[in-house]
């Protein structure tokens, strides 16, 4: 019996080690919004998918949109939560698949002490690419 229990939990950690794989990744783009967003994370696959996500966001002065390869990689689109000044950024920490979805761990990060930023509401987002595994 023991054996048995043994070997089954091999088995599960085989197979949670293979569902989920750290992905290489790039920051392409980011920025802030001041008027109210939501905070999201959007896998974008395509050249259209990416242009109405940025069309959507009022997002302009993307240039790297025009020479990206879909067929290389994807981007991943990341929208925080409120933050009390522009000052704000994401950082990803890690991109994983798990069970066939995209996990993202990111947080913000404060700007450097002794900037002034205007005391407003901001959004920050960051535009990530993502090695396609094929």
């Amino acid at each position: 019996m023991r054996k048995c229990c043994c070997a089954l939990f091999l088995v599960v950690v085989a197979i949670m080690t293979m569902s989920s794989a750290s992905y290489a990744f790039r920051e392409v783009s980011s920025g802030y919004f001041m008027e109210a967003k939501t905070e999201s994370i959007t896998v974008l696959e395509s050249k259209e998918s990416l242009e109405n996500a940025l069309s959507n966001l009022n997002i302009t002065n993307v240039e790297a949109i025009n020479r990206f390869d879909f067929s290389k990689e994807f981007l991943v689109l990341i929208v925080a939560y409120p933050c009390p000044n522009p000052g704000y950024s994401i950082v990803v920490e890690t991109v994983d698949f798990m069970n066939g979805e995209v996990n993202v761990k990111y947080k913000t990060e404060r700007g450097p002490d002794g900037v002034m930023y205007a005391q407003v509401i901001s959004y920050p987002w960051l535009l990530v690419a993502v090695e396609r595994r094929i």
